[in-house]
């Protein structure tokens, strides 16, 4: 019923703008090219993360700009997406989705189903003029969308290795995101005010000291309260990105020349005795490792995030978007958003020099955070690429129009414009302190196959049944089959 109103709320604002309605309102100076594209435009729009509220405020400001055009937005479970987004395009009798979000390590995979944005868009503007005799005024305005090399100045570093594609002949941009995301350290802080810790641990070194503090076994040797979830993979939803940042933190050159190169040793380190890939890993494996002082986790424990929300876990690593699910599944929870740890250089006492870091060997605590986003990005098989566009373009560029997504939907923005605005938000300030150092690294067709070979290789170093550097090797050449 919603729809319906919608959609004739459209379709008369048309009507209104291609003849006129009261006294004394007439047609004016429309030209013919005008009223031919101010017939009504449906466009239908497909989500995961966002609900209809949160981009509801893109859509009215559109619409106050292009009366003509109905978005309607649709917001689909995860687990279904892409099979109900693959069925959808193959239809003979396309019916949408005109605009596609989809996680930014899906472009290349769906680049054969995207149309690359036009260099310009053409649409039509309508204003009134007179005082007594009202006239209508009508316009085409074109305008240039986001170039590829600009990309970079209106947006964080991090989105352009996944918008601009090239298609071959040229770089195009193949989607823009509405934010990033990064990823942060969740704890409880009723829990860690029983382990007597004042504050979230700010480096690995930090986290490492305080997990046997954090951590309660019963009488079978069993973990009944857990300090930290890390170190195994099934059941910590991110576990990809969390041992992806501490080998990017650590020195690991993760990409070369667009081949995986985070089983070699990066350049100018030749004299290291290990692999820093190979130290993070060790170091993420420990955490559920019995035998060794940190261990807090294993298999045997239930989904991380349904651990930490049922009070069972004082540190959960996510993203924005985990903190409305804890907010929903434990509301009384005391909780705590920190910044992801980094690892803290160690210093020679005598000299003053970095030597190292204190917690992985030879690390070089790079200030890196890890980044996760989604793209907007048009059906190749659109009826409408103007206004997909269009609408594409402005609901993520236009500052004003953008803040009001973030404001409502609580996610952390892409625009650089906005990053400063986000670290002055309490609600905010945390992931926007991240923005500017986010990263990510992969780049292929098949991001499910590389996190696949991350678990094998998350699993190999818990069992310490492989040479890890021979792990690391078989684990590159899976990663390079998915590129």
């Amino acid at each position: 019923m919603r729809q319906w109103r919608q959609t004739m709320r459209a379709v008369a604002l048309s009507l209104v703008l291609l003849v006129g309605v009261g006294a004394g309102c007439t047609r004016g100076s429309m030209p013919r090219e005008v009223v031919a594209r101010l017939q009504p435009v449906q466009l239908v729009w497909w989500g995961v993360n966002e609900t209809s509220e949160d981009v509801q405020p893109l859509i009215e400001a559109y619409k106050q700009l292009h009366p003509h055009v109905t978005i309607t937005y649709r917001k689909l479970r995860l687990e279904e997406y892409e099979t109900a987004l693959l069925d959808a395009l193959s239809e003979g009798d396309f019916k949408g989705p005109d605009i596609l979000t989809v996680p930014a390590t899906w472009t290349r995979r769906y680049q054969s189903k995207l149309l690359p944005a036009p260099k310009t868009v053409t649409m039509p503007f309508v204003r009134l003029t007179g005082t007594v005799r009202k006239e209508q005024v009508g316009e085409l305005r074109t305008t240039a969308t986001p170039d590829p090399r600009g990309l970079r100045d209106m947006f964080l570093d991090v989105v352009v290795a996944d918008a601009v594609l090239s298609d071959g002949t040229r770089d195009a941009v193949y989607g823009l995101p509405l934010y990033v995301d990064t990823l942060v350290l969740y704890a409880n802080r009723d829990l860690l005010n029983a382990g007597g810790i004042p504050e979230p641990a700010k480096t690995w070194a930090e986290l490492q000291q305080q997990v046997p503090r954090l951590t309660r076994r019963d009488a079978s040797g069993a973990i009944v309260q857990a300090g930290a979830a890390l170190g195994t993979t099934a059941n910590i939803p991110r576990a990809f990105d969390v041992l992806s940042l501490l080998m990017m933190q650590n020195g690991t050159q993760m990409t070369a020349g667009g081949a995986p190169s985070f089983h070699q040793l990066p350049t100018g380190l030749t004299g290291r005795a290990s692999l820093p890939a190979m130290d993070a890993l060790t170091f993420y494996a420990d955490f559920a490792n019995p035998g060794k002082l940190v261990s807090t986790w294993d298999e045997a424990q239930p989904d991380a995030l349904d651990a930490f929300t049922r009070g069972k876990l004082a540190y959960f690593f996510g993203y924005s978007y985990h903190r409305q699910i804890i907010a929903a599944r434990a509301p009384q929870l005391n909780l705590v958003v920190a910044q992801a740890p980094h690892i803290a250089a160690a210093v020679d006492p005598q000299t003053g020099l970095v030597i190292g870091s204190d917690v992985v060997p030879g690390g070089q605590g790079a200030p890196i955070t890890y980044a996760d986003f989604w793209l907007q990005t048009v059906s190749e098989r659109t009826r409408y690429p103007n206004e997909t566009w269009d609408f594409v373009t402005y609901a993520t560029t236009q500052p004003q129009v953008v803040q009001r997504f973030l404001d409502r939907a609580k996610r952390p923005t892409a625009l650089r414009r906005l990053v400063a605005v986000q670290q002055e938000d309490p609600a905010m300030r945390v992931f926007a302190h991240q923005l500017l150092t986010a990263q990510t690294w992969y780049h292929g067709k098949n991001a499910a196959g590389a996190e696949q070979a991350f678990a094998q290789l998350m699993r190999d170093a818990r069992e310490g049944t492989i040479d890890l550097r021979r792990a690391l090797q078989l684990a590159a050449q899976k990663v390079q089959q998915t590129l």
